[in-house]
């Protein structure tokens, strides 16, 4: 057993030596692979290296153009120029502003090919609580809830609501419902779902191979709503 760990020792220390720099540039002249300055010296104009913009990104096909109408398409496909047309981009409409606006659209001679509805969604939030309750009722209801072992969390500040308890969050009021189920068949009583943020939908609509008198009709469509040039 000493003999083997002498054995592992001299071992160890004659890798340790081997691979010491100056024994490395005795055995392999010449710069060592990966390491400084070499390294450094190897790249080509480092000092010319700069972030691209979104544009010249998109010129160079590193990211996706964004998607053409068909008419713009049509044109592109016929050889017609398409250098002087415009692009158009709504503000942020709600489901009622951009109905309407696609109506009106439509009125004026555009299809629904014509435009591109770049929508978004955010979620909403519902949670299963129980109050208000009073302050003597409060820490009774709490001291209940963990005896049943479920979790709950005082809430202090909430119109309508406090003071009371939050037994659940959730951003679908189907989850909220059926976390109440759940709940209520622990012996949870007056248990109820409230939304504290409704859901909501955005849409942004662009509309783009405008002529002059096309792009006119467009902001015609509705006066109310701003119109800005789209974002390349």
């Amino acid at each position: 057993m000493r003999y083997l760990l002498m054995v592992l020792i001299l071992a160890n220390m004659g890798y340790w030596a081997w691979n010491r720099p100056e024994v490395v540039a005795w055995r392999s002249p010449g710069p060592e692979p990966g390491r400084e300055p070499e390294r450094l010296q190897q790249q080509i104009h480092p000092e010319k290296a700069r972030i691209l913009t979104t544009s010249e990104a998109r010129s160079m096909g590193i990211i996706a153009r964004p998607r053409s109408s068909p008419r713009a398409e049509a044109r592109r496909a016929s050889g017609a120029a398409t250098d002087a047309l415009l692009c158009l981009e709504s503000a942020t409409l709600s489901d009622e502003e951009f109905g309407q606006l696609t109506q009106e659209l439509q009125k004026n001679g555009f299809t629904r090919t014509d435009w591109e509805d770049r929508r978004r969604e955010y979620p909403g939030r519902w949670e299963v609580v129980l109050g208000p309750l009073s302050d003597q009722e409060l820490p009774q209801r709490i001291a209940a809830l963990r005896k049943l072992k479920i979790d709950a969390e005082e809430i202090k500040s909430q119109p309508d609501v406090s003071p009371g308890v939050m037994l659940g969050r959730y951003k679908d009021p189907s989850d909220a419902e059926k976390r109440l189920n759940e709940v209520a068949k622990q012996g949870v009583r007056g248990a109820r779902v409230v939304e504290i943020k409704p859901q909501r939908v955005e849409h942004r609509l662009r509309i783009d191979a405008l002529t002059e008198s096309q792009a006119a009709k467009v902001r015609e469509s509705s006066t109310a709503i701003k119109w800005q040039a789209c974002e390349s």
